[in-house]
């Protein structure tokens, strides 16, 4: 439950379709004006309404272009992105330093310049600052900052973050896709292009997912902002819970959650795969149902294991009337959506602690690399050789997989398929096991090396157990 934000959701496929209509008219304007593109923009019109503008340096043919208005410009996008390089080439041989209140530079499209921002006593440093770097004077537009900028604090699950468009929810889990990182949350919480601010009020970055009702997940997408991901969930009492995984446990099993409104609270696993009528808002299947008590602004924060294995992202909970919470009541009933959807849905892979005896999805070993049992006893190696072969202690080599090559590496693959590659990036040698996605590899203190689906159940194994 995320507050007022589920009302804000009764047409996200609608939000979609304008979302992704916003992001081909850039390409379009790309190729239509070439080296003259100027760049593309959204900002309120005379009758309140958002409108898409994309600029030009050439002469203008017509006013408006596939809906967009269409404005003329003096410099192109390219003459803007040089003049940042230069600026950006000069800070790293260290003038910054010597000039202070140099905040920021950056490109401002509507306005057709570079800006950049300096402290109120340091805008002599910036003119210097430019005048060093050989950018024309004409594209630079100054700005006064009242605050140095610092870096922002860590992407923690269950503190809170706001909503652009009102209203708070919480985080759930921080996340990678590549080179992108973001955090999951609840889908009732924003729709795609909902962009959100830290508890800091700054900027976080926006919602490039999101899904409700049917499911309840959405994935914000923080990659172009100072906020960094972490393997951490906040538990209100000064301390961290650590992330290992996403096992998902039994129904009987003890589960908790953090979130902003209720801090963290803890309680039993009670059903899986419930359907959740939400009323006007529609119905949300698969959820999970517990007894850990829930309270409005707690959406979307983190339901954990005590043993750091993520559960899900909180979606709501049958809460008394007139009351924000139902942590009063003496059976609570709280619904979550499990983490798996969510990191199919995107394509994501959670960020977690690394420890002894397993390799999450999306982990790689590099040529030379090993995972070792926690009691010590063994450990899988993959040789320069191209060997991948399990070793115990004192005795030597159990298990081998009889490839040899060079360069090899070994992957946990986010499918579930645990596979060699070679240097030349191709499969030598594999489990069979794709189709798994959230499948990891545990170094057991037994001797056997097992890959378990999400659900613990094994896939794939050595055959060494028992010693």
């Amino acid at each position: 439950m995320g507050d007022p934000a589920l009302q804000r959701c009764a047409d996200p496929g609608g939000e979609r379709r304008e979302f992704g209509q916003r992001r081909r008219k850039p390409a379009f304007a790309k190729r239509e004006f070439g080296a003259n593109y100027g760049g593309s923009w959204m900002e309120p019109g005379a009758n309140g309404k958002m409108k898409f503008v994309v600029a030009t340096t050439g002469q203008l043919k017509s006013a408006t272009m596939g809906g967009a208005e269409v404005r003329q410009v003096r410099y192109s996008v390219a003459r803007l992105e040089a003049a940042v390089a230069k600026l950006s080439a000069i800070s790293s041989r260290s003038i910054t330093a010597k000039q202070p209140g140099i905040h920021t530079w950056r490109i401002d499209l509507p306005s057709n310049s570079v800006v950049v921002s300096v402290a109120s006593d340091a805008v002599d440093n910036g003119i210097d600052f430019v005048a060093v770097s050989g950018v024309e004077a004409g594209l630079v537009r100054f700005e006064t900052s009242k605050y140095a900028p610092k870096p922002a604090a860590a992407i923690i699950g269950g503190n809170h973050y706001y909503l652009s468009t009102g209203g708070w929810c919480s985080i759930g889990f921080a996340v990678t896709r590549g080179y992108q990182s973001g955090y999951v949350t609840a889908g009732h919480c924003g729709t795609v292009g909902t962009w959100v601010s830290g508890y800091d009020g700054s900027y976080l970055g926006s919602f490039e997912g999101s899904s409700f009702p049917y499911n309840d997940f959405a994935f914000v997408n923080t990659t172009y902002t100072s906020w960094y991901p972490t393997p951490y969930v906040h538990d209100y009492n000064g301390g961290l819970v650590q992330v290992y995984g996403s096992w998902e446990a039994p129904v009987g099993s003890v589960v908790c959650r953090s979130g902003a409104r209720t801090g963290y609270r803890c309680g039993y696993i009670t059903a899986r795969n419930v359907a959740v009528n939400y009323g006007a808002s529609g119905v949300v299947y698969g959820l999970t149902q517990s007894s850990a008590c829930v309270g409005g602004g707690d959406s979307g924060g983190s339901f954990i294991t005590p043993y750091g294995q993520a559960q899900g992202v909180t979606s709501g909970g049958s809460i008394p009337g007139g009351s924000n919470d139902n942590c009063g009541v003496g059976s609570p009933v709280t619904f979550h959506q499990p983490i798996q959807p969510v990191i199919n849905a995107y394509g994501l892979v959670l960020n977690t602690v690394e420890t002894c005896g397993r390799m999450n999805p999306g982990r790689v070993l590099p040529t030379g690399g090993s995972v070792t049992s926690c009691d010590g006893r063994f450990t899988l190696v993959i040789q320069g050789d191209g060997h991948l072969v399990l070793y115990q202690s004192g005795v030597g080599a159990i298990w081998y997989n009889s490839v040899l090559g060079s360069g090899h590496t070994l992957h946990m693959q986010t499918d579930g398929h645990l596979v060699v590659y070679n240097g030349g990036g191709q499969p030598v040698w594999y489990t069979g096991t794709s189709g798994n996605n959230g499948a990891m590899l545990f170094v057991q203190n037994d001797g056997n090396v097992v890959v378990y689906n999400h659900r613990s159940q094994p896939l794939w194994y050595t055959g060494t157990g028992g010693r």
